[in-house]
């Protein structure tokens, strides 16, 4: 309850209530020690209790402590009286910025001067170690002196010494937008910067952002961005640009292109020092020289955030990823340096008539070369499943090595020969073919861990290059019919888009669990075969199962690359990017030529909201694989769901261009033509997928275009044929669901289809909960079932972490079936302003109930209807 005047706080005497917002109330009290008056700020009794709250306040209490500053309000003491903290703090007179803005734009000087003053206070926290967080107009007061001073660290956080993060770094507050259980918004909407509305990690250049904000406000008594409610202000945050020309036309130009620097979207171009600013704002207002300006850094690449799918009519372009497995040949775009040992291993052959077993124990140890082979320094290493594909379809070793741009080649056979085992190998040279190395291995006493290590051993000698130090061990493994399971169980696991193969890994690994609890390699077996299964079926016990089980190998043998990244890549999975990181950077340490550690590094950084290491990872994968196809696909992917359709158009034409038979990457191609509006390109190149291999995804694209050229039935059918190649595929379901409510007379088909599609999304959520992407998806086929209220409340979860053209597509699309065509129209304005494609929008029978709007008309412009 909040505190009424006479109530006593040790010395203090409670005199008015000053304010009260989320993060506390303020009164005026009385000092009796001292007889000055001072400001007493408490938590409300509602939150007392509450863990979150009062160490929010107590960080408040560390950052002013940590600063002392004519610009920025003192604290004077901490106390605690029945359980409630409270700070006393210097007595602020005079009215805020806010206040002051109400009565209009104030002079230029004096708008310099409050700026200068801003500046100066900010760049003392900065040089202290403390971001503010949640600077606005609010915050500030002007003394009757005309003196500024900061006020409310609420939300500061300590550690960070400046741009360049030295310190310890702390999680961004994210504005919660939606309808949340405490109604509350951490931090506020029009003056967040980009990252912060990301939740990404942030420094002083939040506050930097937040200063151009002001200013801005300052000099045009307008905000930088506007929104009809707080998620459409941070949309406008994420993709718009402030209007410019409301700046006052005397504003000198040296302050111009400070705010421009103080607002550039990207924090690696932002201004990282506010002592700067303070030189140009404080010049401009005594009217002398400018005596500091601030020149950008070279450009980086940009991020235009549309971090998904494009999305129309909840009709989805598929972007299929390069199966690890995959192969098709094609020709080299680059020559890779002799002086750099590229090996492509094949899995090896059984050559005797021991059966399935024997084919996947020659799979296995293949598997467990390549292991050891990653881990030499200076080596790129293609292992086994990336070549099991193309040995299946009989390709000879040099149209392999031509196909990976490899320019070694390992093959081997096993045979059994009474009680021991022999490995045949050869290695070869390509292009030419001609053999470097070959030999016979035979396992003394049965032990195959022996057989690999002597092979290994052997190819690195015919290439001069040292094995890593350290002496070979069993992994826990001492019998012999313990490595064997383990082999076959490693090779089952190269299967791993087979649901039977990963079922009977699993079989073999647990019992050899049981009989050997202390081995690392059978937990890390595990751990991998539960993350396959989670792949597959998306059941969230497979999730846990795989940590757990790659968590007991750490605690056996901690560190091992291996495990690290599987580990990684269920942290992908389950929307925890940020963990994969430290553990991908090890493995890579111990294995720079790992490339299934570089491809999931890659998506790490793409997860955790960082594009530009992002696509500095695909391209070092591209460096390390540089005639590999899957590559050239990965990142074209990544541009894919950047938005960057242009340039994900570039990357698949490159695949078809090396590989003229590769389905999957003109079923990608399609996709991004189609992104761009280019509907007869992609529909060439939808056509050759298909006749090439019918895959789920190309397919998938042919009934896009199709549904979009309004050839409904025809996209029930592609769609359908779709659903059976990939049916565990949400998109899929959802793009059906959308071809039956079009195609008259069966809409009630459509419903079922997206309870189907629903049912889907819903698993996949459990699995993966900060999947902000489905979630909005799934938001839309709720739209169309008719549960509005649902959508809401889906868009209303994703809005804090996620806002870009398609959750302001599926506003749109919300607030068209709910019959509001004003709000409907001015959300695809948005929309369209933040990188959604105008042609497709205008083909989308979704919103063809505005086109009786004259806003509508003009937006796609129709200019005579509108008239």
């Amino acid at each position: 309850m909040a505190l009424s005047a006479g109530t006593r706080l040790g010395p203090y005497e409670i005199l008015a209530p000053l304010g009260a917002g989320g993060m506390g109330e303020v009164y005026r009290a009385l000092d009796h020690r001292l007889g000055r008056e001072v400001a007493i700020k408490t938590l409300p009794d509602a939150v007392v209790t509450d863990p979150e709250r009062r160490a929010r306040f107590e960080r408040e209490a560390r950052a002013l402590a940590a600063l002392t500053h004519a610009g920025i309000a003192a604290l004077y003491e901490i106390g605690e009286t029945d359980g409630r903290p409270f700070l006393v703090m210097e007595l602020v007179e005079g009215e805020t910025v806010a206040e002051r803005l109400v009565g209009g734009v104030p002079p230029l000087p004096e708008a310099m001067s409050l700026a200068s003053q801003l500046a100066e206070g900010l760049a003392a926290a900065h040089a202290r170690g403390v971001v503010h967080r949640d600077l606005k107009p609010a915050n500030l007061k002007i003394t009757p002196e005309g003196k500024l001073k900061v006020l409310d660290f609420g939300l500061a956080k300590t550690g960070a010494t400046g741009s360049s993060g030295t310190g310890e770094h702390s999680h961004s507050p994210t504005a919660a937008i939606g309808l949340t259980s405490s109604g509350m918004l951490l931090g506020t909407a029009g003056y967040m910067s980009p990252e912060q509305v990301r939740g990404e990690i942030v420094d002083a250049r939040a506050d930097v952002w937040a200063f151009g904000c002001i200013l801005y406000e300052l000099l045009t008594g307008f905000r930088a961005f506007l929104g009809g409610s707080p998620w459409e202000v941070l949309a406008a945050v994420m993709n718009d640009e402030p209007d410019w020309s409301r700046l006052p036309r005397d504003l000198p130009q040296e302050v111009r292109e400070l705010l421009r620097a103080c607002l550039e979207k990207d924090p690696a171009r932002r201004l990282g020092d506010l002592t700067q600013a303070r030189l140009v704002v404080g010049g401009s207002a005594s009217g002398g020289a400018i005596t500091a300006t601030w020149r950008p850094p070279p450009k980086r690449w940009g991020w235009v955030r549309s971090r998904t799918g494009l999305l129309a009519g909840g009709l989805l372009v598929v972007i299929g990823a390069a199966a690890a497995s995959s192969w098709h040949a094609h020709q080299r775009d680059a020559r890779l340096s002799a002086a750099i040992p590229s090996i492509a291993i094949l899995p090896f052959r059984d050559l005797g008539s021991g059966g399935r077993d024997r084919q996947w124990l020659g799979e296995g140890l293949a598997a467990a070369v390549s292991a050891q082979l990653l881990e030499v320094d200076g080596m790129r290493v293609f292992p086994a499943w990336t070549t099991l594909e193309a040995v299946q379809k009989g390709a000879d070793p040099m149209r392999v090595a031509k196909a990976l741009g490899a320019n070694l080649v390992l093959s081997g056979s096993v045979q059994s020969a009474g009680s021991e085992l022999r490995v045949i190998y050869t290695l070869l040279q390509a292009p030419a073919g001609s053999q470097l190395a070959g030999g016979i291995v035979t396992a003394p006493e049965g032990s195959l861990f022996a057989v690999q290590d002597d092979l290994a051993q052997q190819v690195l000698g015919a290439l001069d290059l040292a094995r890593p130090q350290g002496a070979p061990d069993d992994g826990g493994l001492p019998r012999p019919a313990q490595q064997d399971h383990y082999l076959q169980a490693l090779g089952l696991l190269q299967r791993y888009d087979q649901s039977a193969s990963i079922d009977q890994a699993v079989k073999l690994l647990e019992g050899l669990a049981k009989e050997a609890p202390e081995s690392p390699l059978v937990h890390a077996a595990l751990g991998r075969a539960f993350l396959h299964r989670l792949t597959m079926t998306r059941d969230p016990s497979g999730a846990a199962l795989a940590r757990a089980y790659c968590e007991r190998a750490r605690q056996l043998a901690p560190r091992r690359p291996e495990v690290e990244v599987t580990l990684a890549q269920l942290a992908i999975r389950t929307g925890e990017a940020d963990r994969a990181i430290p553990l991908l950077r090890h493995a890579l340490a111990v294995q720079p030529g790992n490339s299934e550690a570089l491809l999931a590094l890659a998506q790490a950084w793409d997860g955790a909201g960082d594009p530009v290491r992002a696509e500095e990872a695909y391209q070092r994968l591209i460096a390390l694989q540089p005639g590999y196809w899957a590559a050239y696909n990965k990142l074209g992917g990544f541009y894919f769901r950047l938005g960057k359709f242009r340039e994900a158009a570039s990357m698949f034409r490159r695949v078809t261009e090396l590989n003229a038979d590769s389905a999957r990457g003109f079923s990608n191609l399609s996709g991004a033509l189609t992104a761009m509006g280019d509907f007869e390109a992609a529909l060439q190149a939808a056509r050759r997928s298909v006749a090439l291999e019918a895959t789920g995804s190309g397919v998938a694209n042919l009934g896009t275009l199709q549904f979009y050229l309004g050839q409904y039935d025809q996209a029930v059918g592609s769609f359908r044929k779709a659903a059976e190649l990939m049916p565990s595929s949400f998109d899929v379901w959802m793009n059906l669901g959308d071809a039956y409510r079009w195609t008259p007379g069966r809409t009630v088909e459509a419903q079922s289809i997206y309870r189907k599609a629903i049912e889907l999304a819903r698993e996949q959520l459990a699995v993966n909960p900060s999947d902000g992407t489905l979630r909005t998806r799934l938001a839309i086929v709720l739209a169309k079932s008719g549960d509005l209220r649902a959508a809401e409340r889906e868009l209303s979860l994703v809005k804090e972490e996620t806002i870009g053209p398609e959750v302001i597509y599926a506003a749109a699309l919300v607030a068209t079936l709910g019959s509001r065509p004003a709000d409907a129209v001015a959300l695809l304005r948005r929309a369209i302003a933040a990188g959604y494609d105008r042609n497709m929008l205008a083909r989308d029978p979704e919103f063809a109930g505005l086109r009786r709007e004259r806003e509508f008309l003009l937006l796609f412009g129709d200019t005579r209807r509108a008239a």
